[in-house]
């Protein structure tokens, strides 16, 4: 089997409301979405998700990196063949992680529908068939936020992951208030996208918020200050959880040896894709460090590369997942397969079964969100 072509669609879709973190607020999602052809009539869908806050990339880099360096080095290559594509893909180009994680996910798409098996099958097998999902609550002002849990707990959702980072006398009344709403059973998480700046800063905070019964703590502070993610841990109660400050394997060592998390964060739009997520899982499992699987707030297409990762690695122990189109979510989704069931009252997704991905191509939806580049900028510019 070789590769003969790729498709390359930059879309972007609204949301719809903005989403705001302590480091941006988002009004469309670029995405990149690859459709890469084979000699034997199989192709694989791929999905890059940049967000130049964590990767440095934007939808119009990502096009351009595939266009001129990273599809050529792809065509007429073994799609099977993904350990050789990704050293060459980094050697065609430094970073630019999202570009090449679309390409790993549609290699992956690929293998799956050509030997049959949903992706989970062909990087480890099953080790949850459900995926409980992870209700995402933005910044917004206290009220919004506690009503927006209380709706998604009605719904079935029993894990909250909150953004803050901004106003820590904010985030102390946001949790509160959500923690007296949601009562003693709910999971929280809270996520301050690096912005409580100082590790003694962060300490503090986070020793005010531990009454009300947190359960992790994501990226307190900037992402180079190893040293304070570690002096935040030997003061404070609750684990604390890396996401900016890990992208590759070599960034999961620096943060085993520098003693600086409890959980690391594995994001495929960081890690380049499938195939390094695995070896990112193996040094923290090795080390005893478990991982979380996260999101950029991608379309059906990453959602799904995630719940196959989720599925197959039995040290993810914790998850964000839900269909993209969800309240507060994408207005529009680039691809159809996904499915929410609720099982004793708790709201799960299903891993796809189907060959592959297991999700089917909107073409209508690529053509409808193209990115028309002659009149759409990131937000902030």
């Amino acid at each position: 089997m070789k590769i003969t072509k790729v498709d390359v669609f930059p879309v972007k879709i609204p949301f719809q409301r903005p989403y705001e973190i302590a480091s941006a607020v988002y009004t469309h999602q670029p995405l990149v979405v690859l459709k890469v052809h084979t000699d034997e009539n199989v192709w694989g869908l791929g999905e890059a998700c940049p967000a130049y806050e964590f990767t440095g990339e934007t939808a119009g880099t990502v096009e351009n990196i595939l266009n001129e360096r990273l599809i050529p080095v792809i065509l007429n290559q073994d799609p099977f063949n993904i350990e050789a594509i990704t050293a060459d893909l980094n050697s065609a180009v430094v970073g630019n992680a999202s570009a090449k994680a679309a390409v790993d996910i549609a290699l992956h798409d690929i293998v799956g529908k050509a030997t049959g098996q949903p992706v989970c099958n062909i990087i480890g097998g099953v080790t949850k068939s459900r995926i409980s999902v992870t209700g995402q609550i933005g910044m917004a002002s206290v009220s919004e936020s506690i009503e927006t849990c209380k709706r998604k707990a009605e719904e079935g959702v029993s894990t909250f992951k909150i953004k803050v980072g901004k106003h820590h006398n904010d985030d102390l009344l946001l949790l509160k208030g959500i923690r007296e709403a949601l009562g003693p059973g709910p999971r929280i998480w809270i996520d301050a996208n690096q912005g409580w700046k100082t590790a003694d800063r962060a300490a503090r905070v986070i020793r005010k918020l531990e009454k009300y019964d947190i359960e992790l703590v994501e990226q307190p502070i900037p992402s180079w200050d190893f040293k304070g993610l570690s002096r935040i841990r030997s003061k404070v109660n609750v684990p604390v959880m890396l996401d900016e400050s890990v992208h590759s394997p070599m960034d999961a060592m620096r943060a085993i040896q520098e003693e600086a998390c409890d959980v690391i964060s594995i994001k495929l739009m960081k890690s380049g894709g499938i195939h390094n997520a695995l070896k990112l899982n193996g040094i923290s499992e090795a080390a005893g460090i478990v991982c979380h699987m996260g999101t950029m707030l991608e379309s059906s297409i990453g959602v799904s590369a995630n719940l196959h990762v989720i599925a197959a690695l039995s040290n993810i122990k914790y998850w964000e997942a839900d269909i993209p189109t969800t309240e507060s979510g994408l207005a529009d989704d680039t691809s159809t397969g996904l499915n929410i069931t609720s099982e004793q009252g708790c709201c799960c997704m299903t891993v796809p079964q189907k060959p592959g991905l297991g999700v089917s191509l909107q073409e209508e939806a690529l053509r409808k969100h193209r990115i028309d580049w002659g009149s759409w900028r990131p937000a902030g510019t």
